[in-house]
């Protein structure tokens, strides 16, 4: 739209797009009585009347096998699992520390990129909007891949993981921004930025427990907001003082950074694990 049109038609697409949606949210209105006690009730009949029945007895079930768990658990003698309880609980300052960073790092050079990509480089802003919806749509099925790697390795270490990438990301940006070579960068932006989003998420819900959550979210979403503001006003200021080149290298400097924090705590909660691990074999 940019190049057949002019710069100003994507932001008038946006804004009527916004203004739809605008429109539509006026006409949202919430239930006067919560969804659930409205089918609590209403009185079931036909297939309501088989369905009340079906999670009637499916609750029934689950109650009588986490019993028997229970009940297990308490004649075998097994332990809670430190990694779930709450002296186990993963540190809230890691996830600060990431969201500020990532934040600062990406608002730097995102803030900077179209003009990097466009009159740096010399790419037509068609081609600069390619590359970029390229990793916004490989984010859909990496997203997915992120989340199962974070179930498997733990939060820290696909932290640590999702900010190396993104220290490939903006090395590539310096070295290799030419075709191909700018395909598999804007590939390995996608799966850096889903592995941190996937896992930041999961991360502050499991930080503290359910009655502390929203003064997590408030945290992690301050720090974030924080790193924005910085690192919009520190790209556009280090490439005018310096280069776009030179602005990339100093935020892949600091995530790199980022990733041997986060490495260094997932590596002493490893070992304390370890530590106590044997502690209690003893």
């Amino acid at each position: 739209m940019a190049d057949r049109l002019s710069i100003r038609a994507p932001f008038g697409l946006a804004a009527a797009f916004l203004i739809v949606a605008f429109a539509l949210a006026l006409k949202v209105r919430e239930p006067t009585v919560h969804p659930a006690r409205q089918r609590e009730t209403q009185p079931p009949g036909g297939l309501g009347l088989l369905r009340a029945w079906f999670i009637s007895a499916l609750k029934g079930m689950t109650a009588a096998v986490r019993q028997l768990a229970v009940r297990g658990e308490a004649r075998s003698g097994v332990r809670p699992d430190p990694a779930t309880s709450d002296t186990g609980r993963l540190p809230l300052t890691p996830l600060l520390v990431s969201a500020l960073l990532w934040s600062l790092v990406t608002g730097a050079v995102y803030a900077v990129w179209a003009n990097y990509m466009v009159g740096e480089l010399g790419y037509s802003q068609t081609t600069m909007s390619r590359l970029w919806s390229l990793a916004s749509i490989s984010e859909f099925p990496l997203m997915i891949l992120a989340g199962w790697l974070s179930d498997r390795i733990g939060r820290l270490p696909m932290l640590s993981l999702g900010f190396l990438a993104w220290t490939l990301v903006f090395l590539g940006y310096v070295f290799a921004p030419g075709m191909p070579w700018i395909i598999g960068i804007q590939l390995t932006r996608g799966f850096a930025y889903s592995a941190f989003t996937a896992t930041a998420m999961t991360y502050a819900t499991e930080v503290r427990a359910r009655a502390q959550r929203g003064a997590v979210s408030g945290l992690y979403s301050s720090a974030g907001g924080l790193g924005s503001i910085l690192g919009s006003s520190m790209g556009g200021i280090l490439t005018e003082v310096a280069s776009f080149r030179a602005m990339f290298a100093t935020n892949a400097a600091l995530i790199f950074g980022g990733a041997l924090y986060v490495a260094g705590v997932a590596v002493r909660r490893a070992l304390s694990a370890a530590r106590l691990s044997r502690r209690r074999a003893l």
